[in-house]
């Protein structure tokens, strides 16, 4: 885990520098500068860049999620759910309700998230990396499971 975030906590280092020198009207390449430059106050890295690109991931999670809940209930829940109940109008609103309370689920995750640090400090971006791969492997077993037609409740 540490070897993988330190790389990619590098290469966002790196994004960060380049559109910030890309705002400050700097022709300096991102790749140029080092440690030792980012002491002074023409090439100090702004904290707000870090809190856009976490900002970003969040949204990025939170679109993650509404999709990967909504892949998994669709087998889980609403099919049986919606078997269960033979007049068209209430399987539709089962259905109905069942994807407001995924969306009212994941509207709340977006404003406030079980770890408001994680999306507020900088030092926590791997955290809001961690969730995007997990989320994406958790989505990516239940497509395959959908598309084996093996899925556990089914």
């Amino acid at each position: 885990y540490e070897p993988v975030a330190n790389v990619i906590k590098m290469g966002i280092h790196s994004m960060v520098r380049y559109v910030q020198n890309k705002m400050d009207g700097s022709d300096e390449d991102a790749s140029s500068a080092t440690d030792t430059e980012v002491e002074g106050p023409r090439g100090a890295l702004s904290p707000r860049m870090y809190r856009v690109v976490s900002l970003i991931l969040h949204v990025i999670n939170v679109i993650l999620l509404l999709f990967v809940t909504r892949s998994f209930v669709d087998d889980a829940i609403i099919g049986p759910c919606v078997s269960m109940y033979s007049d068209p109008k209430l399987q539709k609103r089962v259905s109905v309700l069942i994807t407001a309370g995924l969306v009212l689920g994941t509207c709340l995750y977006a404003v406030h998230p079980l770890n408001v640090q994680v999306v507020a400090w900088p030092s926590c971006l791997p955290y809001e990396l961690s969730a995007i791969f997990c989320l994406l492997s958790f989505w990516a077993y239940v497509l395959d499971k959908r598309k084996a037609g093996t899925m556990m409740f089914k």
